[in-house]
């Protein structure tokens, strides 16, 4: 039987303790700037910007996967002119990186910065709320928030897809709290803070 390593939930360069729950898989040490993911027995440092806030009223930062990818498509069939011109646009695929409740009733946060071609300017050095979404976890939603891409254009039967991945990073993603909500300040996308589950506001 394996024997169970704790890893101490500090920061590699200030010492300070991480805090967080017990869902997540990426602490944050306010003090550094540092985004540190639990990676098997170690914690692995991410790539961690903070997203321009251009709104007054109460903000509230979620985290948000961000890859700059190529894409090698496969297809049996002559790719329609539309779909082509959709991924030449697409530069960088975003995933959501927390948990929501009922993902069916509410719009995919991450579908919609790639789909809209989020562009965004680094300011500041906010620290996002609980991040539940590993980088691996991320990667494999990535490949299928493209296909859900293509697949509002065009059938994609018979389609092979391979991403490359050129750079990734976590984003701290402004949200204006709204009463019970909170609405991104780019696509508009409202999220009952019910659904957010372990996200602490």
């Amino acid at each position: 039987m394996k024997e169970l390593k704790i890893i101490p939930l500090k920061c590699p360069h200030c010492g300070r303790n991480l805090e967080g729950e017990d869902v997540n898989v990426v602490f944050f040490c306010p003090d550094c700037y540092l985004a540190l993911e639990v990676v098997g027995e170690v914690l692995k440092k991410r790539n961690l910007e903070t997203v321009k806030a251009v709104s007054e009223g109460e903000i509230v930062y979620l985290p948000l996967w961000c890859f700059e990818v190529n894409l090698k498509l496969k297809w049996e069939k002559k790719v329609k002119e539309e779909v082509l011109r959709a991924l030449e646009r697409l530069e960088k695929v975003y995933v959501r990186g927390f948990t929501l409740r009922r993902t069916m009733f509410y719009a995919d946060i991450g579908l919609e910065y790639t789909e809209r071609g989020f562009k965004y300017t680094p300011e500041g050095k906010a620290i996002p709320t609980t991040c539940t979404v590993s980088l691996i976890e991320a990667k494999r939603m990535a490949e299928a928030i493209v296909l859900r891409v293509i697949d509002r254009r065009v059938d994609i039967t018979g389609l092979e897809l391979e991403l490359e991945y050129l750079s990734e990073k976590l984003l701290a993603v402004p949200f204006v709290r709204k009463g019970h909500r909170l609405e991104d300040l780019f696509a508009r996308i409202q999220i009952p803070l019910a659904t957010l589950g372990s996200v602490r506001i």
